[in-house]
Parts: structure tokens; sequence; C-alpha cells
């Protein structure tokens, strides 16, 4: 199964996906911003199967990653400038926890 290593940013009016394949180095970018809207190509890509290793993994990038998967349905309905409201609202609204909430759990 591949192996990559992720980091997901988000802003007001910017979110982006990047990972690293951890054997062939290849970089998979996706954006979501005025200028570029690559929503569909990174849920799609996001559905096949693979190992994410990331700093901040549990409390960040995997809710961040579950929030835009469980809601793909809903963003596509909408406009790039809403879907990045949406976006970060929920992050920051799920931040004054400890915690984003998320059903991955940690391997010891």
């Amino acid at each position: 199964m591949k192996t990559v290593v992720y980091d997901i940013e988000i802003f007001p009016n910017f979110f982006s996906y990047l990972d690293v394949d951890i054997e062939t180095g290849e970089e998979k970018l996706f954006i979501i911003h005025e200028s570029r809207n690559d929503l569909d190509a990174m849920i799609h890509y996001n559905c096949l199967p693979k190992i994410r290793i990331g700093f901040n993994n549990l409390y960040f990038d995997a809710p961040v990653l579950e929030i835009v998967m469980n809601n793909y349905s809903l963003f596509q309905k909408l406009t790039t400038e809403q879907i990045l409201n949406s976006l970060y609202s929920q992050v920051q609204l799920d931040r004054k926890s400890t915690r984003l909430n998320s059903s991955h759990i940690t391997i010891s």
C-alpha cells in the first residue's frame, strides 16, 4: 500500500493538501482558492487507499481531511468562496476545544 507524508494548510481564503510518496518522492498538491479549485481531484485521489503520515495528524490534518471528505456532496453545490468559508469556520470552531473531532485511532 502507498505511504505518504502529508500536510494540510487552511486560511480564510486558501486551502492546500500536499503529500509526498515516501518511496517515489512523487508530490501531489491540491488547492482550493479563488484562482484554482482542485476539490474534485483531491476527493478522488484521497479515496484511493494509502497510509498517511503527518505532523499533528491526529489533532488537525486527519480531522480536516475527514471534514472535507464527509462534506463533499455539500461542497459540490457551493462556490469556492463558500467552501473556504465553511471549512475555515468549522476548523476554527473545533479548535476551541483542545483538538478537532475525529474518528481516527492512535496506533502505539
